[in-house]
């Protein structure tokens, strides 16, 4: 998971795990410095070595002050993006095992997430999924104990590698801003990119609207990232919203679009909302499908 011109004579062979919090590091780890909203992890490294921590990955710049604490040390530009590279590789690349389907947008989601996950299912796939409400491996539940919307890398690439421990071949993973812009989703290497609707949300973290749009065309521009899968990628766009151009624009994967009542793929019409669910005619190219949920 480390770049390529990065000296490892000094390196431990093997660790136990890939942490990010001193708290919660064992005899054998390694310990990734990470610079936070709020607190920075190189001013942690000292209680992560006293902890067991037998290596340490800083920031640029920032090894030398860590050199007294004894124990090899890697600076990269970014540890945070390191953090991931470095997870994926501990757990075995588990994103090139499976089908990988991300879903983003400002609302939808989760249920997106959801319905997705019950599609595959319903067709007897296995299928793995991560969500902010929480996350399951072939239909068994597993709660997200870091209450953050987006775990962090390596509870990301870990649960990846239980899904195909699992002997899931698929899964769905709620794509938010946060998760995209702070690199926790970098290794997922997504197959299928979905896009809901974009309105402004998170200004108080992402600052504009703009940079919340960016974050969220992320997921869209890994769709173009080098792949070792056989698996053809898809860009999959509401068309129906004014947002959708950017997205859809955003990756030379083919494009799938959907709406409701407009001109795309796959649209539904004569939608009609009861009290127990819906109903709506499902239209994919010439044909013609009628269809229910309840929803």
């Amino acid at each position: 998971g480390l770049p390529d011109r990065v000296d490892r004579s000094d390196l431990p062979s093997e660790v136990g795990a890939v942490q990010f919090d001193s708290r919660a590091v064992h005899p054998g780890d390694l310990f990734v410095c990470v610079v936070g909203q709020r607190v920075d992890g190189h001013d942690f490294a000292s209680a992560a070595v006293g902890a067991g921590a037998v290596a340490l990955v800083a920031e640029r710049g920032r090894g030398e002050a860590l050199r007294a604490l004894g124990v090899p040390i890697v600076e990269l530009a970014d540890s945070r993006r390191a953090l991931s590279s470095i997870a994926a590789a501990h757990e075995g690349f588990p994103a090139r095992r499976l089908a990988v389907v991300g879903i983003t947008g400002t609302d939808g989601k989760s249920t997106t997430c959801f319905l997705t996950a019950a599609a595959l299912e319903g067709c007897r796939v296995p299928t793995g999924m991560i969500t902010t409400i929480g996350s399951r491996i072939d239909g068994r539940e597993v709660p997200n104990p870091t209450r953050l919307t987006t775990p962090e890398a390596p509870y990301i690439q870990h649960l990846m590698a239980e899904m195909v421990e699992a002997g899931c071949t698929h899964v769905v993973v709620e794509a938010t801003s946060h998760g995209l812009d702070m690199s926790r989703l970098a290794d997922c290497e997504f197959d299928i990119a979905v896009f809901t609707n974009l309105s402004p949300d998170h200004l108080d973290f992402h600052g504009t609207f703009e940079a919340y749009r960016a974050a969220k065309l992320r997921l869209f521009k890994m769709l173009d990232e080098p792949t070792t899968k056989s698996l053809q990628r898809v860009a999959v766009v509401n068309a129906g919203s004014k947002e959708g151009r950017h997205f859809a624009d955003a990756s030379r994967a083919p494009l799938l679009t959907y709406a409701v009542d407009g001109r795309a793929d796959v649209n539904a019409t004569d939608v009609q909302l009861w009290s127990d669910g819906s109903t709506f005619a499902l239209e994919i190219g010439d044909e013609t499908i009628d269809a229910s949920v309840r929803l």
